[in-house]
Parts: structure tokens; sequence; C-alpha cells
């Protein structure tokens, strides 16, 4: 698993947005292990475009969940579509864990204090 801490921003806010979003209703302690095939969007039975566009409007709302409701910034040399694909790819992998795309997120994004 990847590391889990409620000091990490990355961890924290994306625990925040997957539970705001109702993806999730653990408490963040509980949370890092949890498999993108349990959030709420992935239905296994639906076919893998459709699993695909679920993922791409989770991870697009999260995107402005970080940016505008968080005040989180792209990282340097990092395109809002490299960091959007990359949160679509591990969304689709529904063995990764909530911890491994908070490690997503925190490669793509510069959280609000992050450098403080």
């Amino acid at each position: 698993m990847e590391k889990w801490n409620n000091n990490n921003l990355a961890c924290v806010d994306t625990w925040m947005a997957l539970f705001r979003l109702k993806q999730i209703r653990t408490p963040f302690k509980d949370s890092g292990n949890i498999k993108m095939a349990d959030l709420v969007y992935y239905n296994p039975v639906s076919g893998s475009e459709h699993r695909k566009m679920e993922a791409t409007q989770l991870a697009t709302t999260m995107d402005t969940v970080f940016t505008i409701g968080m005040g989180a910034a792209l990282e340097e040399g990092v395109s809002k579509s490299q960091a959007l694909n990359d949160m679509i790819k591990t969304l689709l992998d529904g063995d990764k864990t909530i911890a491994g795309l908070a490690k997503v997120n925190d490669k793509n994004y510069l959280f609000w204090k992050e450098n403080e």
C-alpha cells in the first residue's frame, strides 16, 4: 500500500474530494486501502466505455475540487490533460487504492500550503 497519512495534503484532499462526491463513506484512517473497484462510480457490469466516461467525469470534478475548492495548482511542467489522464488511468484500475490515487495526485498537484 502507498503511504496513507493525514499529514499529507494529497491524501487528505483526495479523501475529502471522494467523500464529498459521495464515492466513499469511510473515515480517513480507514480509506487508504479502499480499491477503485469499491468506489460508488465503479460498476463492474457496465462496459469499459461507460466506466471510462464515469472515470473521466469523476477526475474532471476532482480536478475542479482541487484547483477551485481547495486552492491546489498543477505542479510545474504538468498539464491539466496529463493530470486528468493519470487520474483516469488510476480510477479505471479496479485494483488501485485510494492511497495510490493520492500518490498520483501528489505527483501532479501542488496542494494549498504544501510547500510552507
